[in-house]
C-alpha cells in the first residue's frame, strides 16, 4: 500500500490537478478509513467542469466489515462533474467504479461464518470472491486561497462476497467526512 500511495503522490505532483486527503469513519463509527485521491479537469466551461479522478481508500482499523478484518482497501476511478456557485464555492457529484485492492484475507477465510450467514460459506478460495462495484458520491468544496481548499462529502462503495452458494451483499462502505485539497 505504501508503494501505491507514493506512486499516486508522485503522479499527482507531476501533473496539474487536485489532490485530496480524508480521514473518516464509516456510518456506524466502527472503522477508520483513510482516502487519498486525485482528479484532473478535462472539460471547463463557464460554471461547469468535468474531471476524471481516482481514489484509494483503506480501512485502517475497525470491525464494521467482516468481523474485525482490518486493512480492507478499495481503489476507484470516477467522473466528477462540478458546478460553481461562486468563485470560491462549488458543488460536485461523482460516479465511478470501485475495485477491491486488498481483501485482507477474506477470500481465504471463506469457510467461516460471516455476518448474516446461518450456515457459513462452504466455499474455498477458488470459488469465493470479494467484489465492489459502482461507486457514487456528492459534496461541496470551498477554496480557502489560490491552491488550498476544504470540503464535505458523502461517498458510497458497495461490497459483495460471492461463492458457489450465492452472494451476500454487505453494508456499503458509506462515509460522510471533511476533506482537504491542494491544486497543482
Amino acid at each position: 500500500m505504501k508503494r501505491l500511495l507514493l506512486m499516486i503522490i508522485f503522479f499527482s505532483i507531476s501533473i496539474a490537478g487536485t489532490t485530496y486527503l480524508t480521514l473518516s469513519s464509516d456510518d456506524d463509527n466502527n472503522s477508520e478509513i483513510m482516502s487519498f485521491g486525485y482528479n484532473h479537469n478535462i472539460v471547463k466551461l463557464n460554471k461547469f467542469s468535468l474531471a476524471i479522478g481516482g481514489d484509494y481508500s483503506s480501512n485502517l482499523k475497525g470491525e464494521s466489515y467482516f468481523n474485525s478484518y482490518d486493512n480492507l482497501d478499495l481503489a476507484s476511478v470516477y467522473l466528477l462533474p462540478s458546478f460553481s456557485i461562486s468563485e470560491k464555492i462549488s458543488l460536485w457529484t461523482s460516479l465511478g467504479y470501485s475495485l477491491v485492492a486488498n481483501d485482507s484475507g477474506i477470500e481465504t477465510q471463506c469457510g467461516q461464518n460471516f455476518p448474516g450467514s446461518e450456515s457459513g460459506w462452504e466455499g474455498t478460495t477458488e470459488d469465493c470472491e470479494l467484489n465492489s462495484g459502482v461507486t457514487y458520491g456528492f459534496g461541496a468544496h470551498v477554496m480557502l486561497g489560490n491552491k488550498i481548499g476544504v470540503g464535505a462529502r458523502f461517498t458510497s462503495q458497495p461490497l459483495k462476497l460471492t461463492s458457489y452458494e450465492g452472494a451476500y451483499t454487505y453494508k456499503d462502505m458509506d462515509r460522510v467526512n471533511l476533506y482537504f485539497s491542494y491544486q497543482f
